[in-house]
């Protein structure tokens, strides 16, 4: 599952990791997504952090209450919110997969790989 509210950056990481033969459902309203949400559908929320109506980490909490299985990515713009990300969310292993935009699709395929098989 990715959550962002630009459309242009949902389309583009879903060409590129389609090509690398991800399923990726693509939601630009962390709203919509939360309600669309099901456990054991999704492997990764792959979630900006900064968006209108509720946060990426706002969107983990909530899903994670659903799906305790659920792993996270999330990605940001600004490093500002990484370091809020960090005081939220203490316990989470935020160099395994958490980067800063921009980044190239094979780098993010590399931190996702990395998050779900964690050998």
């Amino acid at each position: 599952m990715l959550v962002d509210d630009d459309l242009d950056i949902t389309t583009s990481f879903k060409i590129g990791l389609v090509r690398y033969s991800f399923t990726v459902s693509i939601y630009n309203d962390p709203k919509t997504a939360l309600s669309e949400f099901k456990e054991d559908t999704y492997d990764l929320l792959l979630s900006d952090i900064r968006m209108p109506g509720m946060s990426g980490i706002e969107l983990y909490e909530k899903v994670k209450k659903i799906d305790d299985k659920i792993k996270v990515c999330f990605i940001t713009g600004f490093q500002e919110y990484y370091l809020d990300l960090e005081r939220a969310l203490p316990g989470l292993n935020l160099h395994k997969c958490n980067t800063l935009k921009p980044v190239t699709i094979a780098d993010l395929v590399e931190k996702i790989k990395a998050i779900l098989d964690p050998e």
